[in-house]
C-alpha cells in the first residue's frame, strides 16, 4: 500500500471519528427530541395532514424503533459502567475518590496497603487520608519490599535507600499520633499486586510492570493504572480475593526488626561431637586396623581433633597423616580425601539437633533476623551443605561460613548489620566457645553475647575464659532472656 492510499484511509477514519463524536455529544439529543416532537404531532394532530399522514406512518415507526434502540443502548451502557471498574492512570490520581470514601468514616478508617518502597504512599496517599478521614481511629497495615530481598539485584538501585527513608518516616511521623496505628512488614519477594484496600470494602488495585527508562527497563508500581473495585459487587470478588491472598501469604518478615540473632552451629544448635568415637571407629575399620588397635586409634584421633579445634585448624588433611603414621597407616592423597569425605558423611548423619533448638528458633523468627555464622569444615561448601540439609536450614535468613563468606566472625556480624540495617545494640551473638565470645566482646562491645555451657567430648577449646553478657545452660533460655 502506497503512502497516499494510507493517508486517504487515515483521513476517512478521522472524519468518521469526528462525525461519531459530534453525533454522541451534540446531535443525538436534538435528533431524539425532534423525533419525539414529530411522533407526538403525527399521532395527535396528524388529522390536519389528511392522506399525507398515512405516508408518514412508516417514518414514525422507524422513529419509535430508533428511540427504543437508543434507550436499550443507554441501559446497557449504564449496567456495563456499574459492573466494570473505574480506572485511574495512577494511584495518586485516585486520591479524589479515596478522599471521598474515607470522609464518610466516623469510628474507624482501616487501610491495607501493598507498596513497593512506600514513597508515594507516605508522601501523598497517607497524609491525604489522615486529613480527609474524620474517624476516631486510623489503622494502617502496610507492606513494602524488603531491601534485603534475595532478589535485590533485580530491583531498581534507588529502591533500597527509598525504603530506608520510608521506614524512618513511618517511625518519626506516626510516633506521637495517638489516633493512628501503623503495622509494617517487609515483603521478601515483590508481590504481583499493588494497591490499597479501604475499610475492607473499597479496593484500588494495580500490578507491577516493567516500564522503560531511557533504554533500560525498570519496575514500577504506584505510577501504573489502578482499578477501583467494590466488595458489594459480586463480579469484583475475584480482585478482592487476589489482593487478600497476596497480602496474607506473600513471604515476609517484620518491618520493625528488633534483633539480629547470630548463632554458631556445632555445639550451639547441633551436637556433632558425641558421635566422634563412632565416626573414628568406622574410619579405623576403613583403613584396616586390627581390633586391638582400634580403641587407641580412636583416642589419638579425638586428641588430635581437640587440639586442632582449639587452634581453629579445621583442615584435617594437615594433621591426620601424622596420627596415621603412628599406627603405620599410609594412604595416598586421593585415599586421604576419600577418608575425609567418609568422615563428614558419617559425622553429619550421626549429628543431633539439641533439644528444643527448633522450637526456640521458630519463636525468635518474629522478633527479627536469624543468621548462622560458623567456622568451615575444612572443605569448601561442606558446612553450608550440612546446615542446609539439617532440619534447621530453612529457619535461617542468612548462612555465613567463616573463611568462605567472611574473613572472621566480626566481619560477618558487621556485614549482617549493614545488610539488614540493624544497630549494634540490637544484635545478639550466641556461641558455645569462649574464643568467639571474646572476639565479639573486644571488637563490638555494644553487641550482646550469650555463652551456652556446652559439655562435649572435646574439652580444650571450651576451657578458655570469657565474660559474656549472658551465660546460659540450654538454648531455650535465649528466648527467655529476650522476653523481658
Amino acid at each position: 500500500m502506497n503512502k497516499s492510499s494510507s493517508d486517504s484511509k487515515n483521513s476517512s477514519k478521522h472524519f468518521l471519528e469526528r462525525v461519531s463524536k459530534i453525533y454522541k455529544e451534540k446531535a443525538r439529543k436534538w435528533i431524539i427530541i425532534a423525533d419525539i416532537v414529530f411522533l407526538v404531532f403525527l399521532f395527535y394532530f396528524g388529522g390536519v395532514l389528511g392522506s399525507v399522514r398515512d405516508k408518514l406512518i412508516p417514518a414514525a415507526a422507524l422513529g419509535v424503533l430508533a428511540i427504543l434502540f437508543e434507550l436499550l443502548m443507554s441501559i446497557s451502557s449504564t449496567l456495563r459502567a456499574e459492573s466494570e471498574s473505574i480506572v485511574f492512570p495512577s494511584l495518586s490520581e485516585a486520591l479524589p475518590k479515596i478522599r471521598e470514601i474515607v470522609s464518610h468514616d466516623k469510628q474507624k478508617t482501616s487501610l491495607k496497603i501493598m507498596a513497593a518502597t512506600g514513597g508515594t504512599t507516605l508522601a501523598t496517599i497517607l497524609p491525604s487520608i489522615r486529613e480527609s478521614s474524620s474517624a476516631r481511629k486510623l489503622e494502617v497495615t502496610i507492606g513494602i519490599l524488603d531491601p534485603a530481598t534475595p532478589y535485590k539485584e533485580w530491583i531498581p538501585s534507588d529502591w533500597p535507600p527509598e525504603i530506608d527513608r520510608s521506614i524512618t518516616r513511618l517511625r518519626s511521623d506516626f510516633t506521637d499520633d495517638d489516633r493512628t496505628s501503623i503495622n509494617t512488614f517487609l515483603f521478601r519477594i515483590l508481590p504481583a499486586t499493588h494497591g490499597l484496600l479501604i475499610d475492607d470494602d473499597h479496593l484500588f488495585l494495580g500490578f507491577y510492570d516493567w516500564t522503560t527508562s531511557g533504554k533500560r527497563y525498570r519496575l514500577s508500581g504506584a505510577e501504573l493504572p489502578h482499578h477501583y473495585y467494590q466488595r458489594s459487587k459480586p463480579e469484583h470478588k475475584y480482585y478482592f480475593d487476589l489482593f487478600d491472598s497476596w497480602f496474607q501469604h506473600c513471604p515476609r518478615r517484620p518491618g520493625e526488626l528488633k534483633k539480629l540473632f547470630v548463632f554458631d552451629f556445632d555445639g550451639t544448635l547441633v551436637d556433632s561431637y558425641s558421635c566422634l568415637p563412632n565416626v573414628y571407629t568406622s574410619i579405623a575399620y576403613e583403613v584396616g586396623l586390627q581390633e586391638d588397635a582400634v580403641s587407641k586409634f580412636v583416642n589419638a584421633m579425638i586428641e588430635g581433633e581437640d587440639r586442632n579445634d582449639t587452634l581453629r585448624n579445621y583442615h584435617r588433611h594437615t594433621w591426620w597423616p601424622a596420627v596415621f603414621e603412628k599406627f603405620h597407616i599410609y594412604v595416598s592423597e586421593e585415599g586421604l580425601r576419600q577418608l575425609i569425605e567418609t568422615y563428614w558423611r558419617l559425622r553429619a548423619s550421626q549429628s543431633k539437633v539439641i533439644n528444643e533448638v527448633k522450637e526456640t528458633l521458630m519463636a525468635l523468627r518474629d522478633r527479627g533476623v536469624l543468621a548462622v555464622v560458623c567456622a568451615g569444615d575444612g572443605q569448601y561448601g561442606s558446612k553450608t551443605k550440612r546446615i542446609e540439609e539439617s532440619e534447621l536450614g530453612v529457619l535461617f535468613d542468612k548462612m555465613v561460613v567463616i573463611g568462605e563468606g567472611a574473613e572472621n566472625l566480626t566481619y560477618a556480624v558487621a556485614s549482617l548489620m549493614k545488610e539488614y540495617r540493624i544497630d549494634r545494640n540490637e544484635v545478639v551473638v550466641v556461641d558455645d566457645k569462649a574464643s568467639s565470645i571474646n572476639e565479639i566482646s573486644q571488637s563490638m562491645n555494644e553487641v550482646k553475647t550469650v555463652k551456652i555451657e556446652f559439655d562435649g567430648i572435646l574439652k580444650s577449646a571450651w576451657a578458655q575464659e570469657c565474660t559474656p553478657t549472658y551465660r546460659i545452660g540450654t538454648i531455650t533460655e535465649v528466648k527467655k532472656l529476650f522476653d523481658r
